[in-house]
């Protein structure tokens, strides 16, 4: 069951046994897509979670593929889970962006951002992506725009009544 997969990988993190929380994650994926399909959510997940194992292993060319398909799978249901989909893109986006491929993550990151306001949803999301925005916006010198996003972002924050 994918709900204990991931109960045992968080248990393997917090023990920093990286290396075991990728081998395990791997296998359960192995079986999991076997079971349910490459494009189930639950594989979606435990490639989530094995993705915060390999970057914990700085394993960084393989996190994009998975980054890429849990986005393609999210994709599918973005009328009926908009959020899901806007996460994982926001997810990419943001790892593109520590990763310096900056032409990617703006792209990905602007997309999230759209998809944010066209899709409406809640105020900590939009939240996230408007400061991911601002720091792409920063770090390709756009400071002037970057600032005042940021200030867009602490506001809507404030007046945020979805946020714990």
């Amino acid at each position: 069951e994918v709900p204990s997969i991931l109960v045992t990988a968080g248990k393997l993190n917090a023990r920093k046994l990286h290396l075991e929380q990728a081998r395990f994650l791997e296998k359960a994926l192995e079986v999991e897509r076997k079971l349910l399909g490459a494009d189930s959510p639950s594989v979606c997940k435990i490639e989530g979670s094995l993705i915060d194992g390999y970057i914990s292993l700085r394993n960084f060319p393989a996190v994009r593929p998975l980054l890429l398909h849990i986005c393609s799978v999210t994709e599918k249901e973005l009328d009926t889970s908009p959020e899901d989909y806007i996460r994982a893109l926001a997810r990419l986006g943001q790892f593109d962006l520590d990763q310096s491929r900056l032409k990617e993550a703006e792209s990905e990151l602007k997309k999230a951002l759209d998809l944010v306001k066209e899709k409406k949803v809640n105020k900590e999301l939009q939240v996230l992506l408007m400061r991911s925005w601002a720091d792409i916006l920063n770090q390709t010198n756009r400071q002037k725009e970057s600032q005042e996003t940021l200030k867009k972002a602490d506001a809507l924050e404030k007046t945020a009544t979805d946020l714990p």
